[in-house]
């Protein structure tokens, strides 16, 4: 509990000395971390009466058997006891005399809690963050009363504790007060104080088309029932492609298990399943309140995901990955299986896949039989297909059925055009059966939230949501189950009401038993549905039968009729399986139905027995649906917020007859109608657009089907306020504004602990926001009011890391490039270390000094440099040994700048984290022979991998002597650990006594076709150890035909099988003589190649090595103009390889040469020459630099007769300045005097070997402080460092809207849409070159320049 407040935490655990506590119900509160804590009834009536408690009332909750009754109301109001409220489950809050405890216990009270004053308020007030705070240094709350709390009684409490009422509602119980925050516990302390929160509180969430199709809006933004499940206390984990995120839609509830990552699908699975909204309320997922556990996909299941759920809890995990078509029963699927079988609580939740179209070999065709992998088909998970807005099934969705003739999928979900997070706090549309198993997974966590909330916070079995699911979905396609839709879209609504109404019951069958239920159907029944659904244990993959226990479902009516379930033809014939369900016995599924259209009301008699049964009992489900024939509105129903002009639709679910339906929607409570459309019968939706600069929160829609009318409660439709933006960020203020509008006023909200929070207000269209830390303001957006309509809030932008229009003296940002990736350092004592820096002045002061310093092991460490970095510019540098560690382990040290009169001292440090690992060898050897004659990795070696995998392994082979020996493997099968890298060190090398050392081994190396876009790439590099010089030097890197030794094949788990398969590899040590290094063998993971590496030598020179020698004329060439390769002394008998480096055309060859080569971007380039002969593989390396056009470009800052210039051209290597008045200079960036006021023309002349460029403009100093054209201070958008390395920064004079990099070409490289007033671009993986960008700013603006990258 914050002290702010003063108020002992150990409050919120009180509890009653010697009271008893057995199988006491959880108390579902607002704060799961204060509430009230439940006692045995009778223990804690016994404790009062001990104790002589004269307090004559105490406010209290009470749980009870059952739900009170009217009559057991009446009783307790007559006694005296007033009721409050109601809290699930079967518990009320209650205001008790001190005599009338007995009569509590007679009306079935089992539980009884105190409820302290800490417990009424609001999280955000609990944990001590700020509410809006006044001029007069108190803050205005919220409190809600109980009935009996009248104005003069309120107006007493608060003048009690000096608070001030601002406004009251008697209609509400609810007033607006100012008092200081140290008040508010003993405001709280009143019995007749229900609730205290923040001005004002929480929004209702925003929805979209995928909740409305799924009726997640009715279970998660009910107002009228009250529903408001968002998956709280619900752990869901995504199975995907590595890293999710960055994205403030997880924020402070997204834990990370992945390594690496290749794409962003994960970002939208995540997104879809419990995404928040944060940024757009328009992307909000299903489950917003689920904490989300993110692994990488593996296809054998034989992660974490179990343990995650036994450790962490995680009961619901999707997967949208493929592994093969109509694989069937495969060792994959029995391990699924098994995992739901042993763990009752868990479901698997899995994509269908998106191969319709494709033949998979079930003799049906393309159209049947292609569900995606053998984790699908398993019997006890859930698999989905994908539909489209409009409820019709996309044509690529996987169909069933399985290869051993079961129904997948089992429900279907939207998954076209679903929108949803992507990386770096973007957003994208997803599409498929991907986008569509989240959907339902982050449905489910709302029904297993739904669960909890009714039984004691206990997770429900995932067998039985899964059933539910099924039982409740809406029929799509032929009547009845089929192998396109399975049972039909799901329905969170109706799924809700079946675990509320517990129409479900779990029996035991045991073996020769027949188990009769009965049952009463009511009458006015459109549809009656009845599922038997078992869970199985896993089979085994030698039968041809999943299937284990088959049991029946019959069906009895009082005539003495005979229904079946509803069961599909398997066979393969396209006809036969898209002709839909019939009634009759089915023998392939672990689930029937019976489906009764508008059944008679009566007593019906439900059968179940085994056709086979080898285990001795099998617990089953038996679910009940029975729809009613009522017109049902599903969406809007209330409570919604629209933007002016969205595209939305009406939802509904129709009586049962013939009737069309009509849709009226009204903007002012039904007075006229805007819209009045009829649909047929078959209907369940109307696509409507929101109107146009229409503000009202009057808004109703109305359906009528026959007599009969449904209306939903009051909705809002209002005009966005757009334009928000930051004028301006100092270290104790911002600024923010946005565009003027009709609006009265305007609410502020910030990012929370998890979600955006209103926190201010005005109105004016600006702000200004006192801070005291500025990272406590990350992200904010606006909504506003028009009268008590209030719209839905603006998209939020960021604020960023540096300041905006501050006018500070001084503010250096200190990037740390060695933490950028994961790093693995060798120890013998004490590593001392080389931090790579980068140093950015962010104002227009020159810095002339600065200090870097780091806490290390040895405590912290000071460098001071005199070193001048100008106005908006950076310095990269490498501090010598400025960190030092020792031990081993994971490391993290922190670096920071320190300069003199810093005014912004938020952005100064970095985290430098890396892995130390001890040298197990301090002495060394030389030379070094290894074999790999062990079984293991050679004792003295040292190997790390950060996903924890043995990637290298001993195997045995044909080795380059064509005999049977060992060598050492490189293994990477697994698909989601693509592009991590892992690190095998030599044992260490003594050569001080070395003359010519070399380095020798033998690779083998075979490329499996399938998967050419996932290359491995081994990197040999030398590190010295164990010396004052610990330097990392790199010797080649080795990737695709460099690395290749054999033909590239589809060979599965291949190894080298005779001599040819070989290569010997010579690497010359020599400039490390004197030394004491290992070798490290750094690699990046692919996917499915084979790399094998044997006799592994560092000793004396051999033999001769040929004279091998690359030509390149000319050797400093421009960009797109020709260079002239060659080998200049060609081998007679190898084979020559090429490849000619990054943005080269063309990009390989073979042979000898000459080649003919230009590269499209400048730079250095690294030519590389593979020699292969008699078995021998030499490398020759050859340096060279491109230039591109020089071109000539300056801008000038004025003040007084000092100038400012700053050189903006691209490609130069000599630069020339003639000032106009006599005087030149070289420098880069000039600071001059003229002699006086006058116009100078300045003449800037730029040359490399290419061209040369000049550019003249005249310097006026007639009017003192007046800036050039172009000059930084009338720059719309700000761009630096510049030249850039790995990252650009962008800064704008408004919100930054797109920015699109392309090459010198037209050709687009990267296009992103940062909607703040700054942005960070990642360009390490662009190659060195000028390139142009195209950005535009808020408002239309649109200009295009050019950016120069370096590396």
């Amino acid at each position: 509990m914050p002290s702010k407040l003063h108020i002992p935490i150990l409050l919120c655990f009180f509890i009653l000395s010697k009271l008893e506590s057995q199988q006491l119900p959880s108390v579902l509160w607002h704060n799961s971390s204060c509430k009230p804590v439940m006692h045995d009834a009778n223990a804690y009536i016994h404790e009062l009466s001990n104790r002589n408690v004269s307090t004559s009332i105490k406010l209290v909750l009470i749980h009870f058997r059952a739900e009170l009754k009217a009559e057991q109301k009446q009783k307790l109001l007559a006694l005296g006891i007033e009721i409050h409220a109601f809290v699930p489950h079967t518990s009320y809050i209650m205001s008790v005399k001190q005599d009338r405890w007995n009569s509590l216990l007679e009306l079935g009270a089992t539980a009884i809690a105190d409820i302290l004053p800490e417990h009424k308020l609001s999280e955000p007030i609990y944990y001590g963050e700020m509410c809006s705070e006044a001029v007069s240094g108190k803050s205005q709350f919220m409190v809600s009363w109980f009935t009996g709390a009248d104005l003069n009684y309120i107006t007493r409490i608060l003048a009690k504790h000096s608070a001030i009422l601002i406004k009251y509602s008697a209609l509400d119980q609810i007033s607006i007060i100012e008092c200081k925050r140290s008040e508010l516990i003993q405001i709280a302390a009143d019995t007749r104080v229900e609730f205290l929160s923040c001005l004002p509180g929480p929004a209702v969430p925003d929805d979209r088309e995928g909740r409305f199709l799924h009726r997640v809006n009715q279970v998660g933004a009910n107002v009228k029932e009250n529903l408001m499940l968002d998956g709280a206390g619900v752990k869901v984990c995504i199975r995907d492609d590595g890293m999710v995120g960055p994205h403030i839609d997880f924020q402070n509830r997204k834990i990370d298990g992945t390594f690496g990552n290749i794409g962003n699908h994960g970002d939208m699975t995540s997104g879809i399943a419990c995404g928040a909204g944060n940024i757009d309320p328009s992307y909000e997922g299903m489950a917003p309140g689920a904490t989300l556990y993110t692994l990488n996909y593996q296809a054998d299941f034989l992660d974490g995901t179990e343990a995650l759920h036994t450790d962490q809890g995680v009961v619901l995990t999707n997967t949208s990955y493929s592994d093969g078509c109509n694989v069937g029963y495969t060792l994959g699927t029995q391990v699924v299986d098994r995992q739901l079988w042993d763990n009752k609580e868990l479901m698997h939740v899995f994509s269908a896949g998106n191969s319709n179209n494709l033949d998979c070999g079930y003799g049906a065709g393309p159209q049947w039989g292609n569900i995606t992998g053998g984790h699908k088909i398993a019997k006890n998970a859930t698999t989905v297909a994908n539909i489209k807005f409009d409820g019709t099934v996309e044509i690529s969705s996987s169909r069933g059925p399985t290869k051993d003739g079961r129904m997948k999928p089992e429900v279907s979900a939207r998954g076209t055009d679903e929108l949803s997070t992507d990386e770096n706090n973007q957003y994208q549309v997803g599409g498929g059966t991907s986008a569509a198993a989240p959907g339902v997974m982050g449905t489910m966590a709302l029904l297993y939230q739904a669960y909890k909330q009714k039984h004691m916070e206990q997770n429900p079995p995932g067998g039985l949501i899964k059933a539910i699911l099924m039982n409740t979905a809406s029929d799509l396609g032929t009547p009845g189950p089929d192998y396109i839709h399975g049972m039909g879209m799901i329905d969170a609504y109706r799924a809700y009401q079946c675990i509320q109404t517990e129409a479900y019951q779990l029996q035991t069958l045991h073996r020769s038993e027949t188990k009769q239920l009965t049952l009463n159907i009511p009458a006015n029944v459109k549809k009656a549905k009845l599922l038997l659904y078992w869970p199985e244990s896993p089979s085994t993959p030698l039968s041809s039968r999943a299937l284990i226990n088959d049991l029946n479902l019959v069906l009895h009516d009082s005539r003495g009729g005979v229904v079946y379930p509803m069961v599909l033809d398997h066979r393969p014939n396209s006809i036969t399986l898209g002709a839909g369900a019939k009634p009759g016995i089915d023998s392939m599924n672990n689930f029937e139905q019976i489906i009764l259209d508008q059944p008679i009301a009566g007593t019906y008699t439900v059968q179940i027995s085994a056709s086979s049964m080898p285990d001795d009992e099998v617990q089953f489900y038996f679910l009940e649906d029975y729809e009613p024939a009522e017109l049902r509105l599903s969406a809007p129903i209330g409570g919604e917020k629209f933007q002016s002009g969205d595209a939305s639709a009406v939802y509904f679910t129709t009586n049962g007859s013939k009737d069309s339906v009509e849709v009226r929607i009204s903007i002012d409570e039904g007075s006229t109608w805007r819209i009045r459309k009829k649909v047929p019968s078959s209907a369940f939706l109307l696509p409507w657009s929101v109107p146009i600069g229409v503000n009202s929160n009057r808004c109703i829609v109305e359906i009528q089907q026959g007599s009969e009318i449904v209306r939903s409660d009051f909705f809002t439709t209002s005009t966005l306020v757009n334009g928000l933006k930051l004028k301006q960020f100092c270290p104790n203020e911002i600024q923010l504004t946005w565009d003027k509008s009709a609006k009265d006023s305007f609410l502020l909200y910030k990012l929370g602990d998890k979600y955006m929070e209103p926190f201010a207000t005005s109105v004016a269209n600006s702000i200004s926001i006192p801070i005291t830390n500025p990272r406590d303001l990350k992200w904010v957006s606006v909504a506003g009011y028009k009268g008590d309509v209030l719209s839905k809030r603006s998209k939020a932008i960021e604020i960023p890391e540096t300041l905006v229009n501050c006018p500070i003296d001084a503010d250096a940002k200190l990037n740390l490039v060695s933490a950028s990736t994961q790093q693995v350092k060798l120890n013998c004592d004490i590593t001392n270390i080389d931090a790579a820096v980068k140093i950015y002045n962010l104002t227009a002061n020159p810095i002339d000094s600065f200090i870097v310093g780091a806490l290390s092991s040895e405590g912290v460490r000071h460098h001071k440099f005199i070193r001048r970095i100008k106005g908006f510019d950076s310095l990269s540098l490498s501090v010598n040994n400025i960190i030092s560690s020792k031990g081993s382990g994971d490391v993290t040290i922190p670096v920071w700048i320190d300069v003199v009169n810093d005014g912004f001292r938020y952005n100064d440090t970095s985290q430098f984290s890396f892995y130390l690992t001890a040298v197990k060898d301090k002495i060394g050897v030389y030379p070094l022979v290894e074999g790999f004659d062990s079984d293991q990795l050679p004792s003295k070696w040292e190997f790390y991998d950060p996903v924890h995998e043995k990637s290298w392994a001993v195997s045995q082979v044909k080795s380059i002597s064509n005999i049977e020996s060992n060598a050492i493997y490189y293994s990477n099968r697994t698909f989601g650990y693509i592009g991590t890298k892992t690190y095998l060190y030599s044992q260490t090398l003594d050569l001080n006594s070395a003359i010519e050392p070399y380095l020798y081994f033998n690779l083998a190396y075979h490329m499996d076709g399938r998967a050419l876009n996932f290359l491995d790439s081994l990197k040999i590099k030398v590190v010295s150890v164990c010396g004052s010089d610990e330097s990392e030097t790199q010797i080649i890197q080795l990737y695709s035909n460099l690395l290749s030794t054999v033909d590239t094949s589809s060979s599965t788990d291949w190894s080298p099988q005779k001599a040819a398969d070989w290569q010997k590899l010579s690497f010359d040590l020599s400039e490390f003589k004197g030394k004491k290094i290992v070798i490290l063998l750094e690699t990046t993971k692919g996917m499915n190649h084979d790399l094998f590496i044997d006799d592994f030598v560092v000793k004396e020179r051999e033999h001769t090595l040929p004279n091998y020698k690359i030509d390149a004329d000319p050797d400093d060439p421009c960009v797109l103009t020709a260079t002239t390769i060659k080998e200049e002394n060609p081998s007679t008998s190898g084979e020559h390889y090429w490849d000619f480096g990054p943005g080269a055309v063309r990009k390989t060859g073979t042979g000898a040469g000459p080649f003919t080569v230009r590269y499209t971007n400048g730079g250095d380039k690294k030519i590389v020459e593979k020699v292969t002969e008699a078995n021998k593989t030499y490398f020759i390396v050859k340096d060279i630099k491109v230039f591109l056009q020089p071109i000539a470009s300056f801008a000038t800052t004025i003040q007084g007769k000092t100038v400012q210039f700053k050189n903006n051209s691209l490609a130069t290597k000599n630069v020339f300045w003639d000032f106009g008045d006599g005087t030149n200079s070289s420098e880069e960036n000039p600071i001059h005097v003229f002699p006086d006021f006058l116009k100078y023309n300045v003449r800037l002349v730029v040359s490399n070997s290419c061209n040369s460029s000049t550019t003249s403009k005249v310097v006026d100093l007639t009017t003192v402080g007046v800036h050039e054209p172009g000059g930084p201070t009338e720059s719309l958008l700000n761009v630096y460092p510049q030249p850039a390395d790995d990252e650009v920064n962008f800064v704008g004079m408004q919100k930054i809207e797109s920015l699109i990099l392309k090459n010198l070409q037209g050709q687009q490289l990267m296009q992103v849409y940062p909607q703040s007033i700054s942005y960070r671009m990642h360009v390490n993986h662009v190659p060195a070159g000028i390139y142009l960008l195209d950005y535009q700013l808020e408002g239309g603006l649109k200009q295009q320049v050019k950016i120069s990258i370096v590396h």
